[in-house]
């Protein structure tokens, strides 16, 4: 929701659909909080993303409503979504049952990767010729990139989407051994999700170079989806700002197939800003503090190399360009 708010509050976007699995819910947003902030500029549809027929139907729903739009009793001409923005997803690495990694991975699949590349797909003949689709990824992606073997990450970082499918299904029944390759793997079926919707975010990059396609990693947000341990004292941060990335990657002049990270870089990632928030004692107050990186090339990952991630998981040598302390939002 943070993300339709975020894009209500600009006078430039004249609808928002909102999917959703509960259309009750969808709805009463519609007619309540975002309505407040947007009048009537956003609107539910029900959508399951890991259900064709729910996205067809969805599809069905946007084509009718685009088609009757008018202004002034005459219809307009814009009959086009504009932007596709794929935030749903599943966390399934902190269930208590973690000698089921392989079948957690597999529905990660369906939902996290899976579902953007449906969605996406059955959208494509609404979609403006200069459209921006949006996958929300996470830096787990570039982690989990990072310690894939030779075999599997050649796979993932070349340009056969059918090869990148049928290598994520391998690597998600390898989870399972206990003397495989991957049992030191960290959130493995998120990460391994979110690695192959980046790989097809860049395949698809190439092959619609008239529309953009990017993948942003919000970070860490203090949501109810998201149990994970906070590490090394970094606190998820309000989604809100998770919701600002997205709405700048959109706008933003990124080159399509851009991997826009917060805390991470990785082969082909584009780093361009880190935020994160200061409070004192009672949380009663914070301060958002903005961060501005340089990604250097990370060096070559050869056999052999079991650790090409640092304990932030970042692939590359990143270095601070510029810190401004603090800014106010």
């Amino acid at each position: 929701m943070e993300i339709v708010k975020a894009l209500l509050e600009r006078q430039d976007v004249d609808k928002v659909y909102l999917g959703c699995r509960d259309f009750a819910a969808g709805t009463a947003l519609c007619c309540g909080e975002l309505w407040d902030l947007g009048g009537d500029r956003s609107e539910a549809v029900e959508l399951d993303v890991s259900d064709g027929e729910s996205i067809k139907q969805a599809v069905n729903y946007v084509r009718k409503t685009l088609a009757a739009r008018d202004d002034g009793h005459v219809q307009r001409s814009q009959e086009y979504v504009d932007a596709v923005v794929n935030n749903a997803g599943i966390f399934l690495d902190a269930e208590a049952d973690i000698y089921r990694k392989s079948a957690a991975a597999r529905t990660s699949l369906a939902v996290n990767f899976e579902g953007a590349v449906n969605v996406t797909t059955a959208f494509l003949p609404l979609l403006a010729d200069d459209a921006t689709v949006v996958n929300v990824s996470s830096r787990q992606a570039a982690r989990t990139l990072g310690f894939l073997e030779p075999r599997h990450r050649d796979v993932f970082e070349a340009n056969d989407i059918e090869a990148v499918r049928r290598a994520a299904y391998e690597v998600a029944d390898l989870l399972d051994d206990d003397y495989g390759p991957y049992t030191t793997l960290a959130t493995p079926a998120h990460g391994l999700s979110k690695c192959a919707l980046n790989a097809w975010t860049r395949i698809m990059a190439q092959r619609r170079p008239e529309m953009r396609f990017l993948a942003v990693a919000p970070g860490q947000l203090r949501t109810r989806h998201n149990p994970v341990v906070w590490e090394g004292g970094l606190r998820p941060r309000p989604p809100r700002l998770g919701a600002r990335v997205v709405v700048d990657a959109l706008y933003g002049a990124h080159a399509s197939g851009s991997f826009l990270a917060q805390t991470c870089a990785s082969d082909g990632t584009r780093f361009l800003r880190g935020e994160y928030e200061t409070h004192d004692d009672s949380w009663a107050s914070s301060a958002t503090h903005v961060v501005d990186w340089v990604v250097e090339p990370p060096a070559a990952i050869g056999p052999g190399t079991s650790a090409p991630v640092d304990s932030h998981g970042r692939t590359g040598s990143l270095r601070r360009s510029q810190e401004l302390l603090p800014r106010e939002y």
